[in-house]
């Protein structure tokens, strides 16, 4: 059987593609825009990573700007329902977490208006929407109301629907999708590995037949470019230290705890990838906010702790003093005195740019590094941008600043650390699984189909068996 070509894809009012990790979804989507000369596109993902890696696929294939709008569902659904409070219904105008179930409600409502389909029809001619095994039933409702006013072709992968939580749950492909959707000829060339590793790609087509049926995957039977070591603390950072030095490179964790600890023992080699919705930096936003005197200056040394080395050991002296109350923190010090003083203007005024003068001072503790830097930045931005009087309070200014990351995108660093829910949709050059036993098969296909030319797996067996449901 054929596969589906941009063509023919660029050409039905509603249609689903499935594929395969690495076998050409996002590059079919970008393809079959291409296809289409006049109007302009509404492009949807679910995560900030996917925002960026479908535009940058619009941009290597040289798909005019004008031909496409790239979103987030969330995002998307977030415009149109603030746009029309009264009408909508909308009571949560800076959503996080759970709170974004708030939003489609509203977002389908307006969608189903007049109003709503009249701005569809004025700004897009057709939809196209990526990585749709991640849709719960709600956003699906919402995506089926665009349907009825603009043509609907979207692509997905059963066996990469990871983000399930028991709140929102996840469509269902032979009750939800196929019988709405005409069902296209799948994806199944590894185009991923053409280039890289072609006995890798074969491999994993082979080991999602495996993971999709519940059998045993046997790890003593391996491709060139695979490995596989045994737990241990000292393995998962020293198959990062010993990752091969060119190409980009992701260690993949389940929590977000598991990450971050593994990027500060790996001492900045790696970054640490915040989550999409900026928890810690709201979190730490609101801590600033509702702390002063001494107690702000603590959660300053505190926050530098979580983003950098040495900060924790180095200003210990300092941190004692406040947790005092000690006034004078400066006073008798040899070492540090300049980063003191600035803890001191911070404990002595109510101007959130004390703190960002601090953290400026921090930064020059000798061999720190950085390995949580996105959110260290992010928080230096929401300083800034808190300054210009635009935003009533800190966390409202640290929500924008997150949500800008929403519209943009972002890109990974070169050597990242992260988790399958925020790394799916990217490719990398080798992929480090840190502890394979800990994921379920859905999250463990997806950490496996990352790395274009190398593979690492770490774990406690070598023989894993993981049941899946792929409906």
């Amino acid at each position: 059987m054929h596969e589906t070509t941009p063509q023919i894809f660029a050409s039905k009012e509603r249609a689903v593609v499935i594929a395969a990790a690495g076998c050409g979804k996002t590059h079919l989507i970008a393809e079959a825009v291409g296809c289409q000369k006049d109007g302009r596109q509404l492009i949807l993902t679910h995560t900030h990573a996917g925002v960026r890696s479908l535009r940058d696929k619009l941009k290597l294939l040289g798909v005019s700007s004008r031909l496409f709008c790239v979103d987030t569902i969330a995002g998307f659904a977030l415009k149109y329902a603030i746009s029309f409070p009264k009408t909508s219904g909308l009571s949560m105008f800076m959503p996080v977490s759970s709170e974004w179930n708030e939003v489609y409600e509203p977002a389908t409502r307006i969608i189903s208006h007049s109003i709503g389909k009249h701005i569809l029809r004025s700004s897009y001619s057709g939809l196209y929407v990526d990585e749709y095994q991640d849709c719960t039933l709600i956003q699906h409702e919402l995506i089926k109301k665009i349907a009825d006013v603009l043509p609907c072709r979207i692509v997905g992968d059963p066996l990469q629907g990871i983000f399930d939580f028991e709140d929102s749950p996840l469509v269902n492909w032979s009750k939800d999708i196929l019988p709405y959707f005409e069902r296209l000829p799948d994806l199944c060339i590894p185009y991923r590995w053409k280039n890289g590793n072609n006995a890798l790609g074969d491999w994993l087509l082979d080991i999602r037949n495996s993971l999709a049926s519940g059998k045993p995957i046997d790890l003593r039977k391996l491709p060139n470019g695979v490995q596989y070591f045994s737990l241990s603390e000292k393995s998962q950072t020293d198959a990062c230290y010993h990752c091969p030095k060119v190409g980009t490179v992701v260690a993949i964790h389940k929590m977000p705890d598991q990450a971050h600890f593994v990027a500060r023992k790996l001492n900045g080699t790696f970054i640490s990838m915040e989550e999409i919705e900026g928890k810690d930096l709201l979190s730490w936003s609101e801590k600033f906010e509702q702390s002063s005197s001494n107690e702000r200056s603590i959660a300053v040394i505190d926050f530098a702790s979580k983003c950098m080395t040495r900060v924790s050991t180095e200003l210990t002296t300092i941190k004692k003093k406040l947790m005092k109350g000690k006034k004078n923190i400066a006073l008798g010090l040899s070492k540090y005195a300049s980063i003191a003083g600035g803890l001191e203007e911070v404990a002595n005024s109510n101007e959130f740019t004390t703190i960002l003068k601090s953290m400026v001072l921090i930064e020059q503790v000798p061999k720190r590094v950085i390995f949580r830097s996105e959110l260290w930045n992010d928080m230096k931005r929401t300083i800034k941008e808190y300054g210009t009087g635009a935003y009533s309070t800190l966390r409202e200014t640290a929500w924008k600043v997150r949500d800008r990351g929403r519209i943009l995108g972002r890109k990974p660093s070169n050597r990242t650390v992260s988790r399958t829910l925020l790394i799916k949709g990217l490719e990398f050059d080798h992929a480090i699984v840190l502890d394979a036993g800990q994921l379920s098969a859905k999250e463990l296909y997806v950490a496996m189909t990352r790395g274009s030319k190398s593979l690492t797996i770490i774990s406690s067996s070598n023989i894993l068996k993981k049941e899946v449901p792929v409906q």
